[in-house]
């Protein structure tokens, strides 16, 4: 037999076995149903953050920094006081820059007239032991003590003590998330089957094992309901922690 013929049969062979096993690869692709579903669970927050900021101005840098440090003592002091066992306050994020004039509509250029130094605070409290209804009272105190209040723009929620849509300067969180995680990612991948069940109904498969999981992003946010005067006296029962957990099932389908 000529050797030429010999190396093309087995070549063709190759290329049949080769195009009959991809055939079936894709054929398997085929038969998968894949669904993506998100398991949510809503909690109550066990800690507040009031968002605050401290600032000091002065035409050197040193007299701008004692002026922001003069007024951080004393905004502790009286929040510490204010809060007891109850929660703490935290100081991050220092800045200092120049305080230029401002020549609108002219050719002049900018000159530096002083220096702001400004740190942001947060009073971080404990709702197990410190009611939603106090937070305002911590607010006040901040704002009587010379503080500013930092807002978290949400065009979506609603401000939690204003009662008017837009920012809010207080963040709910959860002291540990982890076994909500959890328990979300259970109840995705638990909410895939019944989906997956109506795509095989409705191609007249039958649903088969579960191929392959993959877990997708995971969410922790505040849900804030409409606030309405009827809302003060049970604050406590309209803010939720939503934390949420996707994830991606692949079936079998059987026809």
């Amino acid at each position: 037999m000529n050797r030429a013929a010999v190396v093309v049969g087995v070549f063709a062979g190759l290329v049949a076995g080769a195009s009959r096993l991809a055939g079936a690869e894709e054929g398997d692709r085929a038969r998968l149903i894949t669904v993506t579903s998100t398991g949510e669970v809503r909690v109550k927050p066990d800690v507040a953050r009031v968002l605050l900021s401290v600032a000091g101005q002065a035409s050197s840098v040193t007299e701008a920094q004692a002026a922001h440090d003069k007024l951080l003592a004393e905004l502790k002091e009286k929040l510490t006081a204010k809060l007891g066992d109850k929660g703490s306050v935290e100081v991050a994020a220092l800045d200092i820059r120049p305080v230029q004039t401002n020549y609108a509509g002219t050719s002049a250029s900018p000159s530096t007239v002083g220096y702001r130094v400004t740190s942001q605070v947060d009073v971080v409290t404990d709702l197990t032991q410190l009611s939603t209804a106090r937070l305002a009272e911590l607010a006040q105190v901040a704002l009587d003590a010379g503080a500013t209040l930092r807002t978290v723009p949400n065009v979506n929620s609603y401000g939690r003590y204003s009662g008017q849509q837009g920012p809010s300067f207080v963040l709910f969180e959860l002291k540990d998330p982890s076994k909500h995680k959890l328990e979300a990612l259970r109840r995705a991948v638990q909410e895939a089957a019944p989906k997956a069940k109506t795509v095989a109904e409705a191609l007249g498969a039958k649903l088969g094992k579960v191929q392959s999981v993959q877990i997708g992003a995971e969410r922790v946010y505040t849900s804030r309901q409409p606030y309405s005067e009827a809302d003060a006296a049970s604050a406590d029962q309209w803010t939720d922690v939503v934390v949420a957990s996707t994830a991606t099932v692949n079936y079998a389908a059987e026809f």
